[in-house]
């Protein structure tokens, strides 16, 4: 097995200056990092820097892509229904259970109370959100109602005009 990393030995406060460093400085001039690290009394060569701040910028740009394309997902396709969220939540239940089934883990690491417990805390999740789904639209439906009684009859609007307000903005027929 391969010595642990000097940057990974560095204090929380020093790494996350460097990984602060290595974004602001775009991810280049590991000579001055190695350099600065060496002036805080640590002794860390270039190349390790170098490293470091491959695998860093990796990991920075994969989160980045991710963000980008949710931001994307979420703009194309507004989420008024929480669809998004249940299918998030189906999804990662669906991983979950082809883990256990397939046994893609060795069994002596799974640290079974913690599964339970991120199973649970899935179900209870799903459970809030169809509550306030449910929720959501009882007051949405109240509020249409309401608009209706308020208007019947009153400005000249017809059950046709109603009915056809009620489709194309509440979305209920």
């Amino acid at each position: 097995m391969a010595p642990r990393s000097k940057i990974d030995q560095l204090p929380p406060d020093i790494r996350k200056a460097l990984e602060q460093r290595l974004i602001a400085q775009g991810f280049a001039d590991y000579e001055g990092l190695a350099d600065w690290l060496n002036e805080a009394g640590f002794e860390i060569h270039r190349s390790s820097v170098q490293r470091f701040g491959a695998r860093f910028e990796d990991r920075v740009r994969a989160l980045k892509a991710s963000t980008d394309q949710a931001r994307a997902i979420v703009e194309a396709t507004p989420d008024d229904d929480g669809a998004m969220n249940e299918a998030l939540m189906r999804l990662t239940q669906q991983t979950a259970f082809d883990l256990l089934m397939t046994l893609q883990i060795d069994p002596e690491t799974i640290e079974f109370p913690k599964l339970c417990r991120a199973i649970s805390d899935m179900n209870r999740s799903s459970v809030a959100l169809k509550k306030y789904q449910s929720e959501a639209k009882l007051r949405m439906k109240a509020a249409a109602e309401s608009v209706e009684k308020l208007v019947a009859g009153n400005y000249g609007i017809t059950p046709e005009t109603l009915a056809r307000i009620r489709q194309e903005i509440y979305g209920i027929a």
